[in-house]
């Protein structure tokens, strides 16, 4: 099975709070390719979310804004076989 696995990290309880996004490819069930981009949420970074992933405001230096992440995410996807995701709590 080949697929593209996506996951966020928040900077706090607000889903729309993005910090980071992930990205992993899969060949025949197995991951062959990684992407990672660390994404300013122009929020605030919540104590609990920290604790969780370890991300705070300072460690966000080679950051992205939204428009650079989504449109590298797409680049990303459109080169594999993926599978679309309807991501409504990133309307903001």
């Amino acid at each position: 099975m080949n697929f593209v696995a996506l996951d966020f990290e928040t900077a706090n309880a607000d889903l729309s709070s993005i910090c980071q996004i992930g990205l992993v490819t899969f060949k025949d069930g197995e991951p062959t390719e990684t992407y990672s981009m660390l994404v300013d949420p122009n929020d605030y970074f919540g104590g609990i979310n920290i604790s969780i992933h370890g991300i705070e405001r300072l460690a966000r230096w080679h950051k992205a804004g939204r428009q650079k992440w989504h449109r590298q995410t797409c680049q990303f996807s459109r080169k594999r076989n993926s599978q679309g995701l309807r991501l409504r709590f990133l309307r903001k």
